[in-house]
């Protein structure tokens, strides 16, 4: 009958957006530009322990600061993190501890699991300008850290709830037209299941995996 087409018409069509809203937050994770809330894109130069190791690095900052050498260039020359070899790329990051979690993936490195709270108290602190040098020391001796970019916005809303949000909006949209038409409860939920086919997976997960497949045997150290 029409009243039930037009059902299944109006929650595939939710489905539909559904899906599209979750393919863009994959490709946002697949994106190297974007920092989602709650994560930093840095690089850092690391001076292990020693006597001299805050004077070489506030040397160094000179010397970035003053224009003579890029960030980049004096990490690959001068760190001693493996980094070095991704001009001190850390990747987009939650935390130092939890590299895995963010873009830069493969070989474990130092950090993983360890007490990083230092490092990641000035990184994601207001009071770290974006795009400046600083200075903090840690367990492993005195980083240099340039903080490219920071996804903590004030009132800003994470993906997974955009996500949610987005999809209890499209279905229950589509359900107050189903309402409207009579539709019962059993007829909504067949619907649905037969419109989200392909997203049922968590979207997060579903882009994380999706991005290593694309990049196994990459730039990932």
């Amino acid at each position: 009958p029409a009243p039930r087409m037009g059902l299944l018409e109006d929650l595939q069509s939710a489905a539909g957006n559904v899906k599209s809203t979750i393919d863009g937050v994959q490709a946002a994770y697949e994106d190297d530009t974007f920092v989602p809330v709650g994560f930093a894109r840095v690089r850092h130069i690391l001076f292990l322990a020693g006597d001299d190791a805050q004077a070489k690095a506030d040397a160094l900052a000179g010397r970035i600061t003053a224009g003579e050498i890029s960030f980049a260039n004096a990490a690959l020359r001068f760190s001693a993190c493996p980094t070095r070899d991704l001009n001190g790329s850390l990747g987009t990051f939650p935390s130092l501890s939890r590299l895995a979690e963010g873009t830069l993936r493969g070989d474990s490195t130092p950090y993983d699991g360890q007490d990083t709270a230092t490092f990641d108290e000035m990184v994601f602190s207001p009071e770290t300008p974006v795009g400046r040098v600083r200075t903090v020391a840690t367990q492993w001796g005195v980083h240099l850290v340039l903080v490219e970019a920071r996804g903590v916005t004030d009132g800003a809303v994470g993906l997974a709830e955009q996500v949610k949000d987005e999809t209890a909006r499209l279905v229950a949209q589509a359900t107050r037209g189903a309402t409207g038409r009579n539709g019962d409860a059993s007829e909504v939920k067949q619907a649905v299941q037969a419109g989200s086919n392909g997203f049922g997976n968590s979207p997060r997960g579903a882009a994380r995996r999706q991005t290593r497949k694309g990049r196994a045997g990459g730039k990932s150290r």
